[in-house]
Parts: structure tokens; sequence; C-alpha cells
């Protein structure tokens, strides 16, 4: 597994995130899979969402695109903006929000240009677009799974598995993303099952 030293962080009594209760940050950390890793663009976008807000991360050290890191220091860096960016808003809100810009920082990797390239605009090429979305969790992980599945004029429905980075929130804000840049409008309704799985039920919008 290549990965980076962890990034040094401030001392446990000036990390207020560890302590927030929305995020039962300590719960997750403790039940993510041992080995889990996610790819270093999801960092680079995170920073790049702070650094939007003027806020640099403690865990803002350069990620390299497409090289594995330990799930647990994504976790801290998701709670830490949680709590710094937006501290008008409640850290899940915080989180939402982020979460949308993370389909912008795929589309500027050369994955995502490959698997963009061929996506219709609209509704229809907004439907196509959440389904790659939906595939690509496997390849930004070694644990997450999206299950995707749709009716001909209906809801969508995306039942996320194993997703301990804040399913029912900054999941949420991916895909409402992805919908607006593909060039869809969206709603997105919860179904919470646990500190790591949900199911999404979206509904395109006229």
């Amino acid at each position: 597994m290549d990965s980076q030293p962890p990034t040094p962080l401030r001392a446990r009594s000036q990390r207020p995130w560890l302590e927030e209760p929305s995020l039962v940050l300590r719960e997750r950390l403790a039940g993510a899979p041992p080995g889990a890793v996610i790819k270093g663009w999801l960092f680079q976008s995170l920073g790049d969402g702070a650094r939007a807000h003027g806020v640099e991360l403690d865990a803002g050290a350069r990620r390299l695109g497409f090289k594995d890191y330990p799930l647990a220091e994504y976790l801290e860096a998701l709670a830490e903006a949680a709590v710094r960016v937006r501290p008008d808003l409640r850290a899940k809100e915080t989180l939402r929000l982020l979460g949308r810009g993370v389909y912008g920082s795929f589309a500027q990797s050369l994955l995502g240009k490959v698997v963009l390239a061929g996506i219709g605009s609209g509704k229809g090429g907004a439907r196509t677009g959440l389904q790659w979305v939906a595939r690509v969790y496997k390849l930004t992980s070694n644990h997450a799974t999206a299950r995707f599945s749709t009716l001909a004029g209906g809801p969508t429905t995306i039942v996320l598995s194993d997703v301990w980075t804040f399913p029912d929130s900054y999941h949420v804000g991916i895909f409402e993303g992805a919908a607006e840049a593909l060039g869809g409008s969206v709603s997105v309704d919860v179904e919470s099952h646990s500190l790591c799985a949900a199911t999404l039920t979206v509904r395109w919008e006229s």
C-alpha cells in the first residue's frame, strides 16, 4: 500500500472536532475496517473546498491524486473541515456543502476525464453521470460500495455500504453536486441505516 507519513496534528485539546457529538468521530474511527484506504484526490478536493472558505486544514499536506492514504486520516480531515470551514452551520450541513465540490475534483482528474467523456448533458446526461459516480466508488477506496438503481421516469436509489465518511451528509452533497454539474437538478431524501450505510433517494426536478 502506498502511503505518506501522517501529517502532524494539533494537540488533542486543540482538536474540538474529535468531540463534536453530531459527527460521532471516535465511533467511526473504531468501526472503520483495518487497512481501509482512500485515494489522495479526495484529500485534494477537501483541501480545495476548505481553502475556498479561507481555512487551511491541519491535514492539508499535499497528497498525490491516485496514491492510497489511510481512511482514518481522511475521517479526521473531514471532521476538522466540518467544524472549522463554516462554523455558522451545523457540522453535517458543512459536510454536505463540501461534498458538492467532490465531483469537480474528480472531473479534473485523468480518470474522471476518461469516464465522463461520453456522458451527455441535461437530465439524461445527469442520470448516466450519477450511475458512473456510483461505479467510481470502488476505484476511490478499497472498502466503500454504492449500488445504483433507477426506474424510467422515476427516482434513482443509491445504496451506500461501508461508507464511513458520513454517508448521510457528505455523500449526499457529492451526488447533488454531480447532478448540478451534469445539467440536472435533484432533491435527495436520506435514510440512514448505520454510521457507514445509508439509502439515498434522488428525485429529478423539472
